[in-house]
């Protein structure tokens, strides 16, 4: 497997927390994983880790830094792969997360070894943009190019695939939908909590909301910290931003302006391990994203048992709530209003909470176990290892 993103996760995001738990899975069953990527301390993790050295994380900063950044990290991750490959050494199968640096990489690979490949697409601006008729972006031209040779690519919902199928012109049968998956037995409900609040000074007897994720203007924190300025005259309530990101900085910044000092916590990133304990401490979780609607911590969240608010994308709606959900409520997009009073109604109705709660458990048990998608996964791989 090889990853843009750096490990270990609580770093910056969520693909390369994607990518340990799988490759964790993988192992665990008895199959043998090696990941690519850049690393703090490659001996933490129970698989090989070639450690490349670090380049910084594409697109995190604006266009002009991720034209600096991606030269730089496709020849360290491409040499990484050509240093491995050499000597003999042959896997079965090759699996780029992201189609840039380590899809263009292992294209690159593709060429040199004919290896089977396979490439997990997570690019969420391709559906965005095929839903409002966009022309193809830069960086869309990037990820496309980069998806030349791979005989599956994998995408996590319909949306995307078709997109990719129209945009891109490729072959539909190609493309695989393999929806978000989370470790049931690793996030689950119960999970202690208590000491998260007493670390950060959070009332037991106060309604906590979470945010939890990479902190940027894309993830709608400016929304959720306006619509807390909503809610705190109607109830004294605390919410717990985690994690890093482009825009920590600025909404440490609004958030003193806006005068939440007291009642925000910006924690910075959490360990991996703390995870469950995060979201057992909180009341309600919030996704405010305004474009990658349907992400991994939603299904965390719901594994644990929360309570959750998120956005009416299409993604969303189509991959995780459907019509008329009952285990999550969902706001338009960027109306902090509206979240301000969902999540009112959330806090003044503990039952409620509750009732989702558990619902969401049960969804996340029926359609979206790391079992369930480690299994698919080895079939796609095996598909690919067949192609002619």
């Amino acid at each position: 497997m090889a990853c843009d993103h750096p490990l270990p996760p609580e770093l910056y995001g969520g693909i390369q927390y994607y990518v340990l738990k799988l490759a964790e899975s993988m192992q665990t069953a008895g199959h043998q994983v090696e990941v690519f990527t850049p690393v703090r301390n490659s001996s933490r993790y129970p698989f090989r880790v070639n450690a490349i050295r670090p380049y910084g994380i594409l697109f995190a900063e604006g266009a002009m830094a991720a034209l600096r950044t991606y030269p730089l990290g496709y020849f360290r991750m491409l040499g990484s792969l050509r240093d491995r490959m050499g000597n003999g050494y042959r896997c079965d199968v090759l699996h780029a997360h992201n189609p840039f640096i380590a899809g263009n990489a292992g294209r690159q690979i593709i060429k040199e070894t004919g290896i089977p490949a396979v490439l997990t697409y997570y690019g969420w601006d391709t559906a965005e943009n095929h839903l409002h008729h966009r022309g193809i972006t830069w960086t869309e031209r990037l990820a496309r190019l980069s998806l030349k040779g791979y005989r599956k690519i994998i995408v996590y919902n319909q949306m995307t695939k078709e997109a990719l199928g129209e945009r891109f012109g490729l072959n539909h049968d190609d493309i695989e939908v393999l929806p978000l998956a989370v470790d049931t037995d690793f996030f689950k409900p119960n999970i202690p909590g208590d000491w998260v609040r007493q670390k950060y000074n959070i009332p037991a007897d106060k309604p906590l909301v979470l945010f939890l994720g990479s902190i940027g203007k894309q993830k709608g924190i400016q929304i959720l910290l306006h619509a807390f300025k909503e809610l705190l005259p109607k109830v004294e309530a605390y919410l717990i931003i985690a994690g890093n990101g482009p825009f920590r900085e600025g909404a440490i910044q609004l958030s003193s302006e806006l005068g939440l000092n007291r009642y925000v916590t910006f924690t910075g990133g959490v360990p991996e391990e703390e995870l469950p304990a995060f979201f057992s401490a909180c009341d309600i979780f919030v996704n405010p994203s305004l474009d990658d609607c349907y992400s991994l911590v939603v299904l965390e969240a719901s594994a644990c048992g929360r309570a959750v608010i998120g956005t009416d994308h299409p993604i969303m709606i189509e991959e995780y709530a459907g019509n008329n959900p009952d285990h999550i409520m969902l706001c338009p997009r960027g109306d902090s209003s509206k979240l301000a009073r969902v999540m009112l109604e959330l806090i003044d109705n503990p039952k409620l909470r509750l009732n989702m709660g558990e619902k969401a458990r049960k969804k996340v048990e029926a359609r979206h176990t790391l079992h369930q998608y480690r299994d698919s996964l080895l079939t796609i791989y095996e598909k690919a290892i067949n192609k002619k």
